[in-house]
């Protein structure tokens, strides 16, 4: 007789707490809105451009110098976007295009002057 009790019983918690599991929510699980819609972007303006050519890093071996353009690793006379590496400097690579030339830097000049005083 007790043990049909503590059957019953058991079967009775299961299925209340089965359905109460429903309604819990994890309290440190982010909030999504479901409910919003996702604005499609206007046709009228278009995508930013992403800049090319851009010089990362330049390094230097033994011998010779490499830059780090955009995600490329070049060395002089390599091709990039179209463009022939010219020439590597410490600071600077100079891109070549047929007689149109390019110049990447790695910091622009700053003109130093000495304080008066």
């Amino acid at each position: 007789m007790i043990k049909i009790g503590l059957a019953l019983s058991f079967i009775i918690a299961a299925s209340v707490s089965a359905s109460e599991t429903d309604k819990l929510t994890d309290p440190t699980r982010p909030y999504i809105n479901l409910t919003t819609q996702v604005q499609k972007e206007s046709t009228d303006k278009e995508a930013p451009k992403k800049k090319v050519n851009q010089l990362k890093a330049i390094i230097r071996d033994e011998f010779n110098y490499k830059a780090i353009i955009d995600t490329k690793t070049v060395a002089v006379g390599d091709r990039i976007n179209g463009y022939r590496v010219h020439q590597i400097k410490e600071n600077k690579v100079i891109l070549r295009k047929g007689s149109q030339y390019k110049t990447l830097s790695l910091v622009k000049r700053v003109k130093v002057t000495k304080a008066k005083g």
